[in-house]
């Protein structure tokens, strides 16, 4: 079933008012991390513009998909929530929450026709492909859940049980989804396995990471912000040096166009320890981002006013 799979990898990568509280009911009580984007705000932004603009020619398949589920993620998706038990991005043992406007009947019906028959779980179709461990369950016409099978039942469950995130997490979730237009909290470090012996940073710097915040705003300066929560006030320090590092490293490797306005971004980026925290910031033009993500000779076509 091959428009199964398109759904999920695009609501996947999909990135302000607060998160989704009947959302956030469904995460597992034990997530590690949790992220969001808040899809409608960032549709009405510039850069949301800017890409709707693009996505608008040369994406045959897109439009396959859109007109074989009456689903147009540009238009129907309104919120999407991201957890995971584990605090690594790359982990695929995580659920995907959306808000929108689906058509679950004649999307159950794409599914059939490909040969396998939904699972009835609770009183909820999930829908599979027919080799695929991934699926998708609609809980009403505004709601949808994608993971593995297992995770969208555990999801299903907790309709009538919530899960119960920490207070404190909770709470660093609402203040951070109501300033930023994408978000992402984890109990952890977002950073994989670093610093081998080769590495000029050692991997234990990363590992003293106890917690990490990142948001962006897509106003007409896009605005990035992340903490991270060391061990300690001298972890912190270390740290800071290390991406400062990193950053002066990758900026001095870049050479010219595309590649100097990523090391121009670099040079930007304020990095700070205070206590045990390192807070890291830059602000860039929205049209100097649109160059860095997509090369001169890619122009985008003008905006298109939603339907």
């Amino acid at each position: 079933m091959r428009f199964l799979p398109a759904v999920f990898v695009f609501c996947w990568a999909a990135a302000a008012g607060a998160a989704d509280p009947g959302l956030l009911r469904l995460v597992m009580p034990d997530a590690r991390l949790i992220g969001g984007v808040n899809v409608a705000e960032t549709r009405n932004s510039p850069f949301g513009q800017f890409l709707i603009a693009r996505s608008r020619s040369g994406m045959k398949g897109f439009e396959e998909l859109t007109a074989a589920t009456g689903f147009d993620p540009r238009r129907d998706l309104s919120e999407v929530i991201f957890a995971s038990a584990s605090a690594r991005p790359g982990d695929r043992s995580g659920i995907l929450l959306a808000r929108g406007t689906f058509d679950p009947a004649r999307i159950a019906k794409l599914v059939q026709g490909a040969g396998k028959a939904p699972e009835v779980y609770q009183g909820v179709d999930i829908l599979s492909g027919k080799q695929e461990t991934r699926a998708v369950a609609f809980l009403d016409a505004g709601t949808a859940v994608a993971g593995d099978v297992e995770a969208v039942r555990a999801a299903i469950d907790r309709r009538a049980k919530p899960g119960q995130i920490s207070p404190e997490l909770a709470s660093r979730i609402d203040r951070l989804s109501a300033a930023n237009h994408l978000w992402a909290v984890s109990l952890g470090s977002f950073a994989p396995a670093a610093g081998g012996t080769d590495s000029p940073v050692p991997g234990e710097l990363f590992k003293s990471i106890e917690q990490t915040t990142a948001g962006v705003r897509f106003d007409a300066n896009v605005q990035l912000s992340a903490e991270a929560l060391a061990g300690t006030a001298e972890q912190a320090t270390a740290l800071a040096d290390a991406l400062r590092f990193l950053a002066g490293m990758a900026a001095m490797n870049q050479g010219k166009g595309h590649s100097a306005d990523f090391a121009a971004l670099l040079r930007g980026m304020k990095l700070t320890a205070e206590g045990n925290t390192v807070k890291l910031s830059l602000e860039l033009p929205e049209a100097e981002l649109e160059k860095i993500l997509f090369p001169a000779g890619l122009e985008a076509q003008p905006p298109v006013p939603e339907r």
